[in-house]
């Protein structure tokens, strides 16, 4: 099954995935646009779009078929080959003369530039081994083993003296500590699937509210930590409160189910949008650098233009050339 793809349970297909894909996207695109709009504070939402995609991922992966070689390859090459694409372009745009061996290896094979792929790499290795090992059907310890590794790792690692739960990307300190709660969240989401959560449909106002409480938290965490620096102690509350989001976002859009699909024409452009979540993911820092000086609003509907046809044709290509790999 394509991460790109719309999941399928018992042969349906979810529509209300495809609409959090597209949710997620905006959301993400949007926490990039600090350059691009007058007022730097519009752009955010990042942290709960990432929640949202690595939710549905674990969610849509659950399935697993293979061995692991087989299975964690064609996982790994459906997403390295456009990152290796992008990668080639935006190094001749920044120029190749003081490339070392090492930047190249950080460049291309890990963490990349974009730190969403570098952290695939090592969360599906996690999750072949809990999916396939029946460790789901415990994930209270799960939960435990994760709170550990978070909480260590927060207290005796992170320099708290600024806001650096969503550092920016991989290879540091700072930045590899996101990794621990995204791929809980996840395995958040493989464990929805495993205890066949959409069977029994969720209070849709119970998981509106709490994904509604959970937005204003996680902003008022961020914005009293900015006024009294004390709070950078309890950072760490941002992430839970992106944790209850992920999940109660998930289960308030999928009670939408059938109010989505009343409206045909819209779900369908929706569904196709969000097959190109991850090439809008990797080419979108490309063009926003290109045009994020230019007047506001033009700079904004160029950067959009350009990523959503320059996401077609890298979609186009990486599909021929993993058809290529696996004929």
């Amino acid at each position: 099954m394509k991460e790109n793809n719309a999941v399928e349970t018992n042969k349906k297909q979810w529509i209300f995935i495809n609409a959090l894909k597209f949710f997620a996207i905006l959301l993400v695109l949007n926490s990039h646009f600090d350059k691009v709009y007058p007022i730097s504070a519009l752009a955010t939402g990042g942290a709960i779009g990432n929640g949202l995609f690595f939710i549905i991922m674990g969610y849509c992966t659950y399935n697993i078929k293979g061995n692991f070689a087989k299975w964690y390859s064609q996982k790994i090459v459906r997403l390295f080959i456009p990152v290796f694409i992008v990668s080639v372009v935006m190094m001749f745009i920044d120029g190749i003369a003081n490339m070392t061996l090492v930047g190249a290896v950080k460049m291309f094979i890990w963490p990349t530039g974009f730190w969403f792929y570098g952290a695939l790499i090592i969360f599906y290795v996690v999750y072949y081994i809990v999916v396939k090992k029946k460790l789901l059907d415990k994930f209270w310890i799960l939960t435990i083993v994760f709170a550990v590794a978070y909480f260590a790792y927060y207290i005796l690692l992170l320099d708290k003296s600024s806001f650096v739960v969503e550092a920016s990307g991989l290879g540091n300190i700072n930045g590899n500590f996101k990794m621990i709660y995204y791929c809980y969240i996840m395995l958040l989401g493989a464990y929805l699937r495993h205890k066949n959560v959409l069977e029994k449909a969720a209070n849709r106002w119970l998981m509106f509210v709490l994904a509604g409480g959970s937005f204003v938290a996680m902003y008022a965490v961020k914005l009293l930590a900015g006024r009294y620096p004390v709070l950078y102690n309890v950072q760490f509350l941002e992430q839970m409160c992106v944790i209850v989001f992920s999940v109660s976002m998930f289960l308030f859009v999928s009670t939408l189910e059938q109010l989505i699909s009343k409206y045909g024409t819209v779900s369908k452009w929706i569904q196709k949008l969000s097959n190109y979540s991850f090439e809008v993911y990797v080419l979108q820092f490309m063009f926003i650098d290109l045009f994020c000086e230019m007047m506001f609003p033009v700079n904004m509907l160029l950067i959009l233009l350009c990523i959503v046809v320059a996401s077609i044709i890298l979609k186009k290509i990486s599909e021929v050339l993993v058809g290529c790999i696996y004929k």
